[in-house]
């Protein structure tokens, strides 16, 4: 989950590129993309099929039209590379759950949350879910090719956007649950600016989960979580942050105070 004015800045971004009129290159790119597609087909036809080297085609052309995406704003592109990252595991599937495979349902976990939070889509959104549970389902017996706190990150802001997007307790509470873990992770690695950003929105869950009247524990678990970041924020000198934490958990104290 992005800040407000990141939010704003991200939007604004893809906006005024779209209005700039910008000629875009990609069609050139796919016929491009479709050229060498076909001359790979055309010098595979004469042996056996091999579903590895066809992913690869896949996962290439999918990541020069994220590429593409992201430089113009353009989230049509971002779609299509979405699809192509699906049939890059389709050609994979059955050949095991393995590094490349985590890899690239990585890479389509990752695509699907930026097409659903800057569309405010729904189903992108839902099926970022489905594949960070996917991942973390193998994490335990493998090492996926992301990090699990990366996982767990990606699972939480999927899942507040979606409780967001439907003002829905349940996705709040999967959100807090993966934040809560991609937390201990980040702090037993070390990863103290990570932490810092998953603990805000943590906090902001739970301060949600408590607005919707879900009892006053989630507002005090909403007050811990601002509180310890500010902690931790005045330690690595960020004392602006950290004042706008205290001033968090100042308000919160006073409304549960007011609801005993």
């Amino acid at each position: 989950m992005l800040s407000d004015s990141e939010t704003l800045s991200r939007r604004s971004m893809a906006v005024t590129a779209a209005a700039a009129g910008k000629p875009s290159p990609l069609t050139a790119l796919l016929a491009r993309w479709t050229q060498m597609h076909r001359h790979t087909r055309n010098l595979l036809s004469g042996s056996r099929f091999d579903p590895v080297a066809e992913s690869k085609i896949r996962v290439e052309r999918a990541d020069t039209l994220v590429a593409h995406g992201q430089r113009y704003g353009d989230f049509d592109a971002m779609v299509q590379a979405a699809q192509e990252y699906r049939q890059a595991l389709r050609l994979l599937d059955g050949g095991g759950h393995d590094i490349r495979t985590a890899e690239l349902q990585w890479r389509l976990a990752s695509i699907l949350y930026e097409i659903g939070w800057n569309r405010a889509e729904l189903r992108s959104l839902g099926e970022c879910v489905s594949v960070c549970r996917e991942l973390l389902a193998h994490a335990k017996s493998e090492t996926p090719a992301p990090a699990d706190f990366h996982i767990y990150r990606l699972l939480g802001d999927a899942s507040s956007e979606l409780a967001h997007l439907q003002t829905s307790a349940l996705h709040f509470r999967q959100a807090v649950d993966a934040y809560v873990k991609a937390a201990k992770s980040m702090e037993a690695a070390g990863l103290e600016e990570d932490w810092c950003r998953v603990q805000a929105n943590l906090a902001h869950c739970w301060e949600e989960l408590s607005v919707l009247g879900l009892g006053t524990e989630a507002g005090w678990n909403a007050l811990e979580a601002y509180e310890a970041l500010a902690v931790v924020q005045t330690r690595r000198c960020r004392f602006a942050m950290a004042r706008i934490m205290r001033d968090k958990a100042r308000e919160l104290r006073s409304t549960l105070a007011g609801e005993r």
